[in-house]
């Protein structure tokens, strides 16, 4: 993962959240789920989720935030994150989804690099491959 940004509803959030902290409906649901993407989505739209016979999101516990060499705020995954039996496509990113009755987008964010998957093939985030910045 590149680097994963705020949607604007995430950045709605955070800066209600700053302002109110103690409103209800303003904090994510737990657990955070991350979904994949065949294409990308915006700040305000979401990308195409990948597909197959046996993937489902995954969950995302993030580790403990920590700051980066440029002082960016990263969380990362402190676990495997694996996605089982994939459609053949192409993993060009990522977003981070709540778990509220009606999912709310989180962040989004392209890979490094796309990742080419054949038919049934897994896909995995290795231990701190999936960082998410807050600028």
């Amino acid at each position: 993962m590149a680097e994963g940004v705020l949607t604007n509803t995430g950045e709605d959030r955070v800066l209600q959240w700053l302002r109110a902290p103690t409103t209800s409906g303003i904090a994510p649901v737990l657990p955070y789920m991350v979904r994949l993407l065949t294409a990308l989505g915006s700040d305000t739209v979401a990308g195409t989720q990948a597909t197959g016979p046996s993937y489902s999101p995954q969950t995302f516990a993030p580790g403990v935030p920590f700051a980066d060499t440029d002082g960016d705020f990263v969380m990362q995954n402190p676990a495997i994150m694996r996605y089982e039996q994939l459609n053949a496509s192409t993993i060009v990113g990522a977003e981070i989804w709540d778990s509220a009755g009606t999912p709310i987008r989180w962040a989004q964010g392209a890979l490094d690099a796309n990742v080419t998957v054949a038919q049934g093939a897994p896909f995995e985030f290795a231990i701190g491959k999936c960082r998410w910045k807050m600028r």
